[in-house]
């Protein structure tokens, strides 16, 4: 259930960092620019495979990030290990964008997603694995994940099962690294667990208490007047941190495997915003 007292602390913390509306103007103008420039050549590319058509998207998400004006610093790298999971903890819709131009990896997202205006249509063209929370459906979805990962195609989960403030990182649900159990037996699935945190304002302020509404995107929160805001902002430091991988069938359970991830994401996340 999201927290109904989202929307009151963005409005608060937008009394605090206002936004700029020719900022929003100008940027909303290099956005709509990217897209109509970089959008048709993307689709071009498409037929000749994600080779080559993932750098090209890679590179469009790094140009999202400074058109919005985030800065992103990343600390270690993605691993060479194939199959790859990659997991995160989850802020914002902002995470797609700058985590996308750091990995060569496909996100794992909610069904609902697949609908939402211009941010659907993008995840369907970007290839996202759109999972469904039904039981009867629950089994070809893991058969599509272990597919691609034997594909060695790495790709992103969002662990929490939904978007948090920013602040600490949510319970993971270990149902979600059901993945797990359906790759071939005797397969080394190598899990990176992977942190992104909005560390500082473009000002230097750190980004706590309140103004984890400025980019945090949870609770009751509206997407596009939350989008549009972000837009106006000055534009704030991102870090991203990816840790040390570790072999799934090393752990006893999905469980544990959950909670050990957990546990890098939560301890990069302290380390980032502390720093």
């Amino acid at each position: 259930m999201r927290d109904g007292s989202a929307t009151a602390d963005h409005g608060r913390a937008l009394g605090d960092s206002p936004s700029s509306k020719v900022r929003i103007s100008y940027r909303l103008l290099l956005f709509g620019l990217s897209l109509a420039v970089c959008l048709p050549v993307y689709l071009l590319l498409f037929p000749l495979g994600r080779p080559v058509r993932r750098p090209f998207a890679g590179f469009w998400y790094r140009l999202v990030g400074r058109i919005i004006g985030l800065e992103v610093v990343v600390r270690g790298s993605q691993a060479e290990d194939r199959p790859l999971l990659l997991v995160s903890n989850h802020v914002s819709y902002l995470d797609i964008p700058l985590l996308g131009g750091v990995t060569d990896a496909a996100f794992i997202s909610k069904a609902e997603v697949r609908d939402w205006p211009l941010f659907g249509f993008l995840a369907r063209i970007s290839c996202s694995v759109f999972i469904e929370r039904v039981p009867a459906k629950a089994r070809a979805q893991r058969e599509e994940l272990a597919h691609r990962l034997m594909d060695g195609e790495p790709l992103i989960l969002f662990a929490e099962g939904t978007s948090s403030r920013g602040a600490e990182v949510l319970p993971f649900k270990s149902a979600l690294f059901g993945v797990t159990d359906a790759l071939p037996d005797g397969s080394r699935l190598m899990v990176q667990p992977m942190t992104i945190a909005y560390a500082r304002l473009a000002d230097g302020r750190p980004i706590q208490g309140l103004r984890h509404a400025l980019y945090g995107w949870y609770g009751d929160m509206t997407l596009m007047p939350h989008f549009l805001a972000v837009f106006g902002q000055k534009g704030a430091t991102v870090e991203i941190t990816f840790h040390p991988p570790m072999e799934a069938r090393t752990f006893a359970n999905r469980k544990a495997l959950a909670q050990a991830t957990r546990e890098q994401v939560a301890g990069g996340l302290k380390a980032s915003l502390v720093a």
